[in-house]
């Protein structure tokens, strides 16, 4: 697919153009791919090869949530994750 075709398809937040956005789409016959602003600007105008292998089927899907303090994360496991 061409650049301009695939473009609709990749997620990116432009007021931060750094970071990767965190984006889902379950339960939707849609697909896509996050990355950063920079990296899509990046892109150069081509042909482009998207192969997603992926199921959508009834089911259940289960996460937790979990709210962390600051002090949670500067004395826990987390300080590994800091820069």
């Amino acid at each position: 697919m061409s650049l301009d075709e695939l473009k609709p398809h990749l997620f990116t937040s432009p007021e931060n153009p750094d970071w990767i956005p965190y984006r889902t789409l379950y339960y939707k016959e849609n697909w896509g791919f996050c990355l950063s602003h920079s990296q899509m600007l990046a892109l150069k105008d081509g042909i482009y090869e998207v192969c997603i292998d992926s199921t959508l089927g009834g089911g259940r899907m289960f996460y937790h949530a979990a709210k962390l303090t600051l002090a949670d994360i500067e004395s826990g496991p987390y300080t590994r994750m800091r820069r």
